[in-house]
């Protein structure tokens, strides 16, 4: 009696790389490293905790590497699978990456040695022959015409038509008849262009003017400060001029004036403010360095030109007018 003896072929399992270095993956992406170590810390102190990204944005996985093997396995029991941030993270050890089996070198394979084994092919006059070129006998014994093949026909139809071309006018005909293959040469090339052909003269180009610079003129025209009004910068987008008129409410402000981007309808994140006199606008100059929404206000007292009068200065005013 034979015995059958069944044999199981283990699946090769990656070794693993560090026993107390951990994968963690499905993370939420606006998980940050810090708090993966507050999350990995309550099994084991926390040696490195690092989130791979790219362009300073997360993939959705990274690594923990916890002090000791024992702390590593806690951590996976107590964490995998748990939801952070809306995610159930998936955590196990890492494995090591297995070395690629070296490429073979490919054989580069020559047209020659791949078309050694065909037959070679008959040469075009010897396969006009045999398409019909030979004499045959007829019914009677009598030798019949050669038959040729429509591509021989049309063959020495051209060459006919060549040789019996008339001399061009002007010219002296020669004495002795010229040769098919001379008067073939002569005429046209094997392309079918006619063989003695002017060369065109190139053509000339004319040299580029070089081109004007445009100048621009600086503004110099000269400016003063004004006596009535205040400049204000680094605004929040979102203000208009009403809430630009709040922010100087203690100091009697006159109108207020936030700057629009015409195209895009927004704010340019500047404008002016106008009061009734200097010593008003002396005073509103303490709002400066003031944080208005996480934004730090900058206040300058305003400039105007020598030429405009202070009245028509580009501030418009927050009051409706009359209809």
């Amino acid at each position: 009696m034979s015995t059958e003896t069944n044999t199981t072929t283990a699946t090769p399992v990656a070794p693993v790389a560090s026993p107390s270095k951990v994968f963690i993956g499905n993370l939420a992406f606006e998980l940050t490293e810090e708090d993966l170590t507050n999350e990995f810390s309550a099994y084991g102190k926390v040696v490195l905790a690092r989130i791979i990204t790219k362009r300073n944005n997360s993939l959705g996985y990274g690594f923990v590497e916890m002090e000791d093997e024992e702390s590593a396995k806690k951590a996976i029991e107590g964490l995998h699978k748990k939801e952070i941030k809306g995610r159930a993270i998936n955590v196990e050890l890492t494995k090591e990456r297995q070395p690629r089996p070296p490429r073979q070198p490919r054989v580069a394979t020559s047209p020659s040695t791949s078309d050694s084994t065909a037959a070679p092919r008959a040469p075009k006059r010897a396969a006009a022959k045999r398409n019909g070129g030979e004499k045959k006998e007829g019914s009677n014994g009598e030798e019949s015409k050669p038959v040729v093949s429509g591509d021989a026909e049309n063959n020495t139809t051209g060459a006919r038509r060549r040789n019996t071309r008339r001399p061009k006018t002007g010219a002296k005909p020669s004495d002795s008849p010229a040769s098919p293959s001379a008067t073939a040469t002569t005429s046209t090339s094997s392309t079918g262009v006619p063989a003695e052909r002017k060369a065109k003269a190139p053509r000339e180009r004319k040299p580029r003017e070089p081109k004007e610079k445009k100048v621009v003129e600086k503004d110099t025209t000269p400016r003063e400060e004004s006596k009535d009004t205040v400049f204000v910068y680094n605004l929040p987008f979102s203000y208009n001029d009403e809430q630009l008129l709040a922010l100087f409410k203690d100091y009697t402000p006159k109108s207020a004036h936030v700057i629009i981007n015409p195209r895009f309808k927004k704010s340019k994140g500047f404008g002016f403010v106008v009061f009734d006199n200097a010593e008003q606008q002396q005073k509103a100059l303490a709002v400066d360095k003031t944080k208005v929404e996480e934004r730090e206000l900058n206040v300058r007292i305003a400039l105007v030109d020598n030429k405009v009068p202070a009245a028509t200065s580009p501030v418009a005013t927050t009051e409706t007018p009359a209809n």
